[in-house]
């Protein structure tokens, strides 16, 4: 069992034990969640536990969850948002857009962002060498990573624009996928603001 401290303004509130999973994880997944309400060390692991099966060379589509079971300060639905991509609004359609990882994720006041190759979108697979990537409703002093199995291909501090611009270059990478993060003054640190299913490289 894992040993677990919550704490609640400044104050230790209770201990609670969870179980561990013990099950593996040798079987396919439609989707999993990785980011739930606000930033927390438990979306954290998450998104570690995610980035390391993509190095593995696994492909695991990821969305957000807005969910919120208890009125509690700064929780609030739609944090965080799934965007997909759609041709219609048609039910089917957006839960098989989950499923391809046609998805990027972000707080309710987060960066919109559009990252394609020339034949493919986020979630898909591509022979295309290079990537576009534009980056919209940001702000100032928010930072902007470009990662894969690697490790961290760019870093960007974001600037007074309405939207920025670039390109990524494949060599031999895996696959390539986004992360912006935003000072949070409440929590006096930074915080996650978008993440991006990634495009993978054939």
């Amino acid at each position: 069992m894992n040993t677990t401290t919550i704490y609640c303004k400044n104050r230790l509130i209770y201990l609670c034990t969870l179980p561990k999973w013990e099950w593996g994880d040798d079987f396919s997944y439609d989707w999993i969640e990785i980011w739930n309400r606000n930033w927390s060390y438990m979306n954290q692991n998450a998104l570690d536990w995610w980035h390391e099966k993509l190095c593995e060379g696994k492909k695991i589509s990821v969305i957000g969850g807005s969910d919120n079971h208890k009125s509690k300060e700064f929780q609030i639905l739609s944090t965080p948002v799934t965007h997909v991509y759609v041709n219609s609004l048609n039910k089917y359609n957006i839960l098989e857009g989950f499923k391809k990882g046609n998805v990027f994720i972000t707080s309710i006041d987060g960066p919109l962002i559009e990252m394609r190759t020339d034949n493919n979108i986020l979630g898909e697979s591509t022979e295309d060498g290079k990537v576009s990537i534009t980056l919209s409703n940001f702000s100032k002093d928010d930072k902007m990573k470009l990662l894969s199995d690697l490790g961290e291909e760019k870093c960007i501090n974001l600037l007074d624009e309405k939207k920025i611009e670039l390109e990524f270059c494949r060599s031999n990478q895996k696959f390539i996928r986004a992360e912006v993060c935003r000072y949070r003054a409440k929590v006096k640190k930074y915080e996650k603001v978008l993440i991006t299913n990634p495009i993978y490289f054939k």
